[in-house]
């Protein structure tokens, strides 16, 4: 085993190399877009959603006095802030810097690996302890997962692989009846990002589940352990009393998505509302992903179809698929069925070299910033 994890930290490493020559490369046979494109080995995983991280990281959040200030749309003419992102990863960014006095890019840069790494461990871990899968097993779905298209969010200075590491070790935390380290890990996860304290139903549900129980059908002793997960309410509800403190909005995260030209709706009506390239990809994407968890839903137990549906139903509530793959990148259940899939073709010899070609491609859309990478 402590092979096998060695090769996944040379992974990490291997990416890191191979998306700053794909990037030379691109540099250097498009003339045209070099001013644009103008990165080096540190700044080229900087991108649209970094930069927000970064202005919490130096300056903190700002005071608000009055609600549209929070963030707010007219027309063509839009007001953004901080307040639409949470603090988990832009705070660890900010205790590297203070430790070491490095500027956000460079103090990012050795978190993206370290978090990179932990994210893929745990993913494969997960599939040991939590799915019953081989080392081996478990080591080409690593590598699968590595590779996905758009996946390369996990290596960029964004919260994707600090998120799955923490969702992936409170799945392995219940599994291995480790409940304190559980209420631990619980804490980060629901002020990671908007979705961080949902993903504790199914966290909760898994956790009836490897004790035969059910919402309604508990008994004393797992009725008590269930004040484990109290842990994710509290931690959201101090930031809920901070926001309310500093702007007067105790879901200030949410009001700020106005200024992202978000908006509550039922989430299906989210699809295809804009006619651009981008939101028409998207959606079809969102059909793809919909219609392949419907299809596997008897594969896994309720606490991973509900996954699965929480995670593509909770950002298009908000009217929009922009960033959706970001959405989905860390649903594990996802991969696993790819994976699955990929095991059972007889053209072996194409996965790795597909597989590369597809990551890439969608990678290149991150150096251009096309909005199908944001």
């Amino acid at each position: 085993m402590g092979k096998r994890i060695f090769y996944i930290f040379l992974l990490v490493l291997a990416l890191k190399l191979s998306y700053f020559l794909f990037y030379k490369v691109c540099y250097s046979n498009f003339a045209e877009a070099r001013v644009e494109w103008k990165r080096d080995l540190i700044t080229l995983f900087f991108n649209s959603d970094s930069g927000w991280y970064e202005r919490i990281a130096t300056t903190g959040y700002p005071k608000i006095d009055k609600p549209e200030e929070i963030g707010h749309t007219d027309g063509g003419k839009y007001y953004q802030t901080e307040w639409a992102f949470f603090p988990v990863y832009p705070l660890t960014v900010k205790a590297v810097m203070w430790l070491t006095g490095l500027d956000f890019n460079h103090a990012a840069f050795p978190l993206s690996l370290l978090y990179c790494f932990f994210c893929f461990v745990s993913f494969y871990f997960l599939n040991i302890k939590v799915l019953g899968t081989s080392e081996e097993k478990a080591f080409f779905r690593t590598f699968v997962f590595a590779l996905l298209p758009f996946n390369y969010y996990f290596s960029m200075y964004y919260t994707e692989a600090l998120f799955f590491t923490l969702m992936a070790g409170s799945f392995i935390m219940i599994k291995e009846n480790k409940l304190w380290a559980l209420s631990l890990l619980l804490i980060p996860l629901a002020v990671i990002r908007a979705n961080g304290l949902v993903i504790c139903l199914p966290l909760y549900l898994f956790f009836l589940e490897t004790r035969g129980k059910t919402l309604f059908k508990l008994d004393w002793p797992t009725f008590l352990r269930s004040f484990y997960f109290i842990t994710a309410p509290l931690a959201f509800g101090a930031y809920c009393l901070y926001q309310k403190y500093m702007t007067g909005m105790y879901f200030a995260f949410s009001a700020a998505q106005a200024g992202w030209y978000r908006e509550s709706m039922l989430p299906f009506l989210s699809l295809f509302r804009s006619g651009d390239f981008a939101s028409q990809f998207n959606s079809v994407y969102v059909l793809l992903y919909v219609a392949v968890i419907i299809l596997c839903r008897k594969k896994f137990p309720l606490s991973l179809n509900v996954l699965l549906w929480i995670s593509i139903i909770l950002p298009l509530c908000s009217g929009s698929t922009i960033a959706v793959q970001r959405y989905i990148v860390p649903i594990f259940p996802f991969t696993i069925i790819i994976c699955d899939a990929l095991e059972k073709i007889n053209l072996k010899k194409l996965i790795w070299p597909s597989l590369l070609v597809l990551h890439f491609v969608t990678f290149y859309l991150w150096i251009i910033s096309h909005p199908l990478s944001m």
